[in-house]
């Protein structure tokens, strides 16, 4: 079954438009490092959706770069935006310019303490993970040595569980031994039958973009599988849209200092699997 992060997001924005006063004078700038002309397809992916459900809810949002925000646009900080570093992005860069000025930086806001510290992705997939976990279950994270596997680990670890690593060079078909298997490769179709089984619930944090078929983006398992574990983030469409509302909840604490309704990937919000 497909975990269908778009519906749980869904769900949240519907529960936040009759309250929309809170993102009337709200200013966003998602920053791009360098020109977003020249940034990955599924950087600018990301970015167009993120400023669609924020305009949906009633904010303002803004794409700047991090040149421009340094050198010479101070009516950048106008009223203290809030701010999403849109990735790539170097933590050098995002330092430079969160000393400079007052922003809000919604990778930092937390309604919660159990996702103190996490990336808003790490916090969807921590949320997924607990949805499922039971005491003695065993967590997978491809690529774990990378930048957001790495923090998933970390993560998993609040469990507690201490997830199997497995990383280039590691043999793929030890994610098979998963209760959980979550993989950040960010390798398009890397995963299949190989490397998932029926028991299994998958969290594929990958996106990667194609130009040699339709759709456009796909993650780490193969679509072609998606009919193999008992549940998946589809991608695109899972993890993706859950990063989102975890964004849009901390805009929401950031402004009213409250914990909004929380968005949860229950059986309520499965689907076939279809594509």
């Amino acid at each position: 079954m497909l975990l269908d992060g778009r519906n749980a997001l869904t769900c949240l924005i519907n529960s936040l438009l009759s309250k929309r006063e809170i993102f009337k004078n709200m200013k966003i700038l998602v920053i791009f490092e360098n020109d977003a002309k020249s940034a990955p397809l599924t950087s600018l992916a990301s970015a167009r959706e993120k400023i669609r459900v924020f305009e949906i809810l009633g904010a303002t949002v803004q794409i700047v770069t991090s040149s421009q925000v340094l050198t010479n646009n101070d009516s950048c900080a106008d009223g203290n935006p809030y701010v999403v570093f849109q990735r790539p992005f170097s933590v050098e860069r995002a330092k430079e310019i969160m000393d400079k000025y007052m922003f809000v930086d919604l990778e930092n806001i937390f309604t919660q303490i159990e996702w103190h510290g996490l990336p808003a992705v790490v916090e969807a997939v921590l949320r997924v993970i607990m949805e499922f976990y039971k005491p003695g279950d065993s967590i997978a994270v491809v690529g774990g040595k990378g930048f957001f596997g790495s923090k998933v680990v970390d993560a998993c670890q609040r469990l507690p569980c201490e997830p199997i690593i497995i990383d280039e060079g590691d043999a793929l078909e030890t994610a098979l031994e998963a209760d959980i298997l979550v993989t950040t490769a960010g390798v398009s179709r890397l995963l299949d039958d190989r490397h998932v089984s029926a028991k299994q619930v998958v969290i594929d944090v990958g996106f990667a973009a194609r130009d040699d078929v339709i759709p456009l983006y796909d993650g780490d398992v193969g679509a072609g599988f998606y009919h193999i574990p008992r549940y998946i983030t589809p991608v695109p469409g899972g993890v993706g849209p859950l990063q989102i509302a975890c964004l849009v909840e901390r805009a929401v604490f950031a402004a009213t200092g409250k914990n909004t309704a929380r968005w949860s990937v229950s059986k309520t919000n499965c689907r076939g699997n279809g594509r």
